[in-house]
């Protein structure tokens, strides 16, 4: 669906708050981390109990139609190219100098699915590599601990891994 964003640079406070509101709606976790700036931070300290706004948020889609993304979403398939990429991703993490953890599981399941959502949005039944990569550094930066010292951070990391990982080519 159209009215659906991920997180990108540009993003506004209106859509922090309402993606974080939803979240804690659905009871969940992020599949995707979203920086805030100082005055967003300041706002969201001094905000109403989120159960509250939660409650005065208009409704924009029935279960029914939630349950519809849900299921398209999961008709999206993952090439084993696709796979092993995202699992050559994850393990780089957990062997690289820089990060005293990789990413988990849960980390693995979280990209695999954010990868899965950004190719519904995009109107396509399977995804490529290209999905997998633009995904990884917000689904994956901040599920990875940082060896004390570093004079990085995880996004660069993130980046840097990226960018020395051989991509699927894809086949048609």
């Amino acid at each position: 669906p159209e009215d659906i964003q991920l997180c990108d640079e540009n993003e506004t406070e209106n859509a922090v708050d309402a993606r974080v509101d939803v979240i804690e709606a659905l009871g969940g976790e992020a599949l995707l981390y979203c920086s805030t700036n100082l005055e967003q931070e300041m706002s969201i300290m001094g905000r109403r109990d989120s159960r509250e706004i939660i409650e005065d948020l208009p409704v924009v889609s029935s279960p029914e139609e939630i349950e519809t993304v849900i299921s398209e979403i999961n008709k999206v398939t993952v090439s084993e190219d696709v796979q092993k990429y995202i699992m050559d991703i994850i393990e780089a993490t957990r062997d690289n100098s820089y990060l005293s953890t990789g990413a988990s599981t849960r980390g693995t399941l979280a990209l695999y699915r954010a990868s899965q959502i950004l190719a519904a949005m995009e109107g396509r039944s399977y995804v490529i590599p290209e999905d997998v990569k633009k995904e990884a550094v917000s689904v994956l930066a901040h599920r990875v601990i940082m060896n004390s010292g570093s004079h990085t951070n995880a996004e660069q990391v993130m980046e840097r891994i990226l960018n020395e990982i051989r991509v699927p080519l894809e086949t048609i």
